[in-house]
């Protein structure tokens, strides 16, 4: 009785895997309408022809409702005064001074400040110190 069941279960969650790879591949609206249908014997039910026309039908007359409403704005669109675009644009090259720029007085100097330290360096992060060098090798006793 338990293997029934769990056979049953195995099988309908593959067909809802393979229902959802389909409707996901779909257009939006008509995967709305697919995916309110009961799996029977085929993954969409056996009147999958008659909710396709539904669903054709239903899209259909709702682009007709949308037409319509762009009309209606268009006339309140049009009643609104002609704003003026409020950036100001760069006068023409003719209004412009040739030749260099000429100061009423010196720039006043820059101080100098103490140089800044590299941004990067080739040392490993965080710095580490270095290894003590090795112990010079014992020398040995030789015997003669």
């Amino acid at each position: 009785m338990d293997l029934g069941r769990l056979l049953c279960d195995v099988q309908h969650a593959d067909s809802v895997t393979r229902r959802n790879f389909i409707l996901f591949s779909l257009k939006k609206d008509m995967s709305e309408h697919l995916s309110s249908t009961k799996i029977d014997s085929f993954l969409f039910g056996e009147s999958l022809a008659e909710t396709l026309k539904a669903a054709k039908s239903i899209n259909k007359s709702g682009v007709e409702l949308k037409a319509d409403q762009p009309n209606n704005n268009t006339a309140k669109r049009s009643k609104l005064p002609n704003q003026r675009n409020l950036n100001r644009k760069a006068p023409g090259p003719s209004y412009r001074q040739s030749g260099p720029i000429q100061r009423s007085r010196e720039p006043a100097p820059r101080a100098r400040a103490a140089p800044l330290p590299p941004a990067h360096s080739s040392r490993p992060w965080p710095r580490q110190q270095p290894p003590p060098p090795p112990p010079p090798p014992a020398q040995a006793r030789r015997r003669f």
